[in-house]
């Protein structure tokens, strides 16, 4: 897979600035960033997932086949195919009316197979669990359920948005591992996000670091996190709490570009201790 110049605005203001990189069969590449990077995002462009009042630009190489970014309807032939995401949130992008057996039903999986799938991503009982509906089981539990749904079509690449951050470390491991050997046997690519650079040493062949919607630095994982080139990656890899810092003064992240809030974001308002609490969770909301 190849992508150039991918951008991705929001009327008119620019959350992903020409973003270009390339991706190797059965390779796993890390996307890290702190929150808002444009991560999410611009891995959404790919699949035609943002929202309408999103516009997008660019090409994507994929097998051969060349796609324009700028329309969804191109990209329905990979989506769900080829293509495959593990979504951020679980809890919303499972359907709240179905039992999970309905859910595996409709991606053209029997109860036999929906079995195997669920113990694969580590349910002991999971023929309970197909009886169940999502309010009925906890984050985690959904976070595997989708795993195992987005593994169901044996896409030629995953997109992985933070797939192991409602789960214990333990089923984290094994899931981790899944993944590697899925990619090691069938050649599956894995673009995977995450905040967690511990598990982007142990699992990504390459990581691409991405801030204010920019590409900073791109290489080897070894390399990248050993020797960073870029001011802002080794601002952040200097942040991590360490056995050396520890009960020191946490290290504020240093930003590259001047600090300060993105041109797209709208200014804070003030709130105070007068405000009603509905008014403050609105107020919240236009802010993310």
């Amino acid at each position: 897979m190849e992508v150039a110049q991918l951008s991705v605005s929001f009327a008119g203001n620019n959350v992903v600035e020409q973003m270009e990189f390339g991706l190797g069969r059965g390779e796993i590449l890390g996307i890290v960033g702190e929150s808002g990077s444009g991560k999410t995002v611009s891995c959404r462009a790919l699949t035609g997932l943002l929202p309408s009042s999103a516009t997008a630009s660019g090409r994507l190489s994929f097998d051969g086949k060349t796609y324009d970014l700028s329309d969804p309807k191109a990209l329905e032939d990979l989506r769900g195919g080829r293509i495959s995401m593990i979504f951020q949130d679980p809890m919303s992008a499972l359907d709240p009316l179905m039992r999970i057996r309905r859910q595996f039903a409709l991606r053209g999986l029997d109860e036999a197979g929906a079995i195997t799938a669920l113990a694969e991503v580590g349910f002991a009982d999971p023929s309970s669990i197909l009886t169940r509906y999502p309010h009925q089981l906890s984050g985690g539990q959904c976070q595997r359920i989708m795993i195992a749904c987005a593994m169901i079509s044996q896409p030629r690449l995953l997109i992985a948005d933070e797939p192991t951050t409602a789960l214990d470390v333990t089923i984290q491991a094994g899931i981790l591992a899944l993944l590697r050997e899925r990619a090691r046997q069938t050649g599956m690519s894995i673009l995977f996000i995450t905040h967690d650079l511990g598990v982007v040493s142990e699992f990504c062949d390459r990581v691409l670091v991405m801030q204010r919607g920019k590409v900073e630095e791109i290489g080897r994982t070894a390399d990248v996190l050993s020797a960073p080139r870029a001011a802002y990656t080794q601002s952040m890899i200097a942040a991590i709490p360490t056995e050396a810092n520890r009960g020191s003064a946490c290290r504020r992240l240093r930003t590259s570009r001047q600090d300060g809030p993105l041109p797209h974001y709208p200014p804070r308002r003030a709130l105070s201790a007068s405000t009603p609490l509905f008014c403050r969770c609105a107020i919240y909301r236009s802010i993310i």
